[in-house]
């Protein structure tokens, strides 16, 4: 169809040309052909038809031009109609040429409405004058005029301006006659209110967050890359005695702790790295010289424009660190107590089981002292005393190691976690777990698995976890009879966590308490200090692992401990750690 219509224009302008030149010929002297022979015809003849031929293809190209001007005027027709920003093009007078939606909507107009109106009949009475102004100037200059003015509806609009003269034809395009007569503004008129509106927002924002700043307790700071301080918040003076400016250039190296460098260096570097959220904690030196700790999380931002910096927030846990070591001393204080306590509940049966090997050395000393005060030792009489003193030998060591084992139970401080196997270690407390229970009528029975893996532990607190559990069951089967008390120590490998239950057949846990079993300072036995569980909760778990106990099916209660089992690629066994 469109091919049809330019082969039908390139016709009709074929015929308007011969139309054109008969027109031109009628006034021009008849010049006759009488005379020419008929080569000169058949000559005139050819170059007629190759004037025709140049005429047509001149014709062809001016209408494929005109398709490409037509095209290019519909595109920016649709531009100019279609734009977001509102588009005027008005007189010296500010009547309305021509519009495009955006500029219709602006005014909430249809466009044929508003041709014709004047765009200062919209403008507020107080800028009225200034818009005047505006288009007089824009019109007569060659750059290009603005201008802030309000509109009735309410809008706050920029105005920018620039002579320009309209063209013969349809749509919004430019050109012509350039008197000052016919020449116009071209004008874009630009909506302020949302922008106004977002940079009110923006300024109320920001004099939140600086007032959140001003009289926040933290201490909030920028650095650049290089670590230089580029800012510190009021707070600054409260927490280190030292103005904000005082320290705006300088680096924070020289007022924290030699001992903190490192992690601090470590903290920077990975905020520059990573670009994610870091957090450290160092001490940082007052200006009274006092030193204390800050807690910092921190992060590197990047703003339009502007080069990253590193943000960081810093709050004072000098009172918390002290508290939680204050903690951690109660802590271990009660742990000893608690030791003290257990050695206490033993004495009789430690004092029992001593007496034995001490009555053994006195008598078999008193029988050697009797041979040697009777004269010479000889033949069968020095082999019995050679026997006699292998036993007080024996006997003293047994003695010792009893009061070695109590020792080293009752001992604080600094504690080793080393590679062990729990079956190794039940065994080596299998004297004290029976001084426990032999004197209330109860036997250990030991279910100990094969092929443990071992654990990284600290061996004297999870021997006391095993020996407080073993002496809560059996002073839980004091009301059982005798012949039905059972008490079971058993290991078992699950997963990657190698546990110990402690199995009894006493009277259970009462539902109604059993979720206060590890609260501190709670206790169902009459003298009991309710410190035992609660000492065991905190050992498994700084072994990273946990304790529980539950009611038995049939009768009685099972308390277990699980420990994860040791890496194989671990500490050394000299790595030390306190714990309480």
């Amino acid at each position: 169809m469109k091919r049809n219509d330019q082969v039908s224009g390139k016709r009709n302008s074929m015929a308007d040309l011969r139309d054109q030149g008969e027109k031109r010929l009628v006034g021009q002297p008849a010049k006759s052909i009488d005379a020419l022979n008929e080569v000169d015809v058949r000559a005139l003849v050819h170059e007629l038809q190759v004037h025709q031929i140049e005429l047509e293809m001149q014709n062809e190209e001016l209408v494929q031009a005109q398709l490409v001007a037509d095209e290019a005027s519909r595109r920016y027709a649709d531009l100019f109609d279609f734009a977001p920003t509102a588009y005027f093009l008005w007189d010296q007078r500010g009547t309305i040429h021509e519009l495009n939606f955006a500029g219709a909507s602006l005014l909430r107009l249809e466009r044929s409405a508003a041709i014709g109106l004047r765009f200062g009949q919209f403008v507020c009475l107080r800028n009225r004058a200034a818009f005047t102004n505006f288009c007089r100037h824009a019109i007569d200059a060659e750059l290009k005029q603005t201008c802030n003015v309000g509109l009735l509806l309410g809008e706050e609009v920029l105005i920018e301006g620039l002579a320009a003269h309209p063209a013969h034809g349809s749509g919004p395009s430019f050109s012509g006659d350039n008197s000052a007569s016919a020449r116009l503004c071209r004008a874009t008129v630009i909506d302020l209110s949302e922008r106004r509106a977002a940079e009110e927002t923006l300024r109320e924002s920001e004099a939140r967050h600086r007032l959140l700043v001003d009289h926040s307790s933290d201490l909030i700071s920028r650095f650049a890359l290089n670590g230089q301080w580029l800012y510190l918040s009021p707070s600054c003076h409260a927490l280190l005695g030292y103005a904000a400016q005082e320290l705006v250039g300088q680096y924070p190296f020289t007022y924290i702790h030699r001992d903190d460098h490192g992690r601090c260096q470590l903290f920077f570097a990975e905020m520059i790295r990573t670009g994610q959220l870091q957090t450290a904690t160092f001490r940082m030196r007052r200006a009274d010289g006092r030193y204390i700790w800050f807690e910092t999380h921190g992060r590197v931002v990047k703003e339009r424009a502007a080069e990253p910096e590193m943000v960081c927030t810093a709050r004072d846990v000098t009172q918390r660190l002290e508290a939680s070591r204050k903690l951690r001393q109660r802590e271990a204080e009660l742990a000893q107590s608690e030791r003290l306590n257990t050695m206490g509940q033993m004495t009789a049966e430690l004092a029992h089981e001593l007496n034995q090997p001490l009555c053994a050395i006195a008598n078999f000393a008193d029988a050697s002292l009797h041979r040697m005060k009777n004269g010479a030792i000889a033949g069968a009489e020095e082999a019995d005393v050679r026997v006699w003193v292998s036993h007080i030998s024996q006997q003293a060591h047994r003695a010792g190691n009893v009061i070695k084992r109590l020792m080293q139970f009752v001992r604080t401080g600094e504690l080793e976690r080393q590679r062990l196997c729990l079956n190794d270690l039940i065994r080596g407390v299998e004297v004290l777990l029976e001084f426990g229970v032999r004197s209330k009528g109860t036997h250990v029975e030991y279910q100990l698995a094969p092929q443990l893996p071992p654990v990284l532990a600290d061996r004297l607190l999870i021997e006391q976890v095993v020996l407080n559990l073993v002496r809560n069951a059996a002073e839980a089967m004091e009301e059982t009879p005798s012949e039905q008390r059972r008490l079971i120590v058993r290991t078992f490998h699950e997963a990657s966590y190698v546990g110990v239950a402690i199995q009894d057949s006493g009277r259970g846990l009462p539902p109604e308490t059993s979720h206060l079993l590890f609260e501190p300072y709670f206790t169902t036995k009459p003298a009991g200090s309710g410190l035992g569980l609660v000492i065991s909760r905190n050992t498994t778990t700084a072994h990273e692992g946990r304790i529980w106990g539950e009611n038995n099916p049939d009768c009685g209660a099972t308390f277990q401990f699980l420990l994860p089992v040791a890496p194989v690629f671990s500490l050394g066994p000299n790595q030390v750690r306190h714990v309480a």
